[in-house]
């Protein structure tokens, strides 16, 4: 039984590995990422602008093309909209890296079980490293908690997330 549920194991890993696959290589995702990266030139542009627009609004002050009371006036609502800016690609730029991310396949969690991918028999080795304990009840039932069970759930709760993120929904996992 315990081998049965390590071979299950393997085959849950294999099936997250090409969902994974499937989500970081979607049209979607790549839309959703070149999406955040143009309003984030953008943004970056209006600041620049803005900016120039700041600096030359001292000039204009004494050219005598503006009053003082307009200069300061424009300075504190130049100075707002560049806060507010500030803002902005700071938020977009988190958003743009939380995006990009790809899920990896790379991490103990599923290099644990890979190498296990055509077990054929158990040895203490095996059980040592990919469970944490075997509970046998009265009837003969057996309950087993991987150690990697944590890993797992927030797994599926990462890629559930990416993929409603690109439009895909948590049905596809189960």
């Amino acid at each position: 039984m315990v081998l049965a549920a390590i071979r299950t194991q393997v085959a849950l890993i294999d099936d997250i590995l090409a969902l994974i696959d499937e989500v970081n290589n979607s049209p979607a995702a790549r839309n959703v990422t070149r999406s955040l990266e143009n309003s984030l030139k953008l943004r970056r542009q209006e600041l620049g602008k803005l900016t120039k627009l700041k600096a030359d609004l001292y000039m204009d002050w004494k050219n005598g093309d503006i009053t003082r009371d307009e200069y300061h006036d424009m300075k504190k609502d130049f100075e707002e909209r560049e806060k507010k800016l500030r803002k902005d690609i700071a938020s977009l730029e988190i958003e743009v890296q939380e995006t990009a991310k790809e899920m990896s396949p790379k991490n103990s969690y599923f290099e644990a079980f890979a190498k296990h991918r055509n077990i054929t028999e158990l040895d203490r080795g095996i059980v040592t490293e990919l469970i944490k304990v075997i509970h046998i009840q009265e009837g003969g039932d057996i309950t087993i908690d991987f150690n990697f069970a944590d890993q797992h759930k927030l797994l599926l709760e990462q890629l559930g997330d990416k993929a409603n993120a690109v439009g895909g929904t948590k049905e596809a996992l189960g």
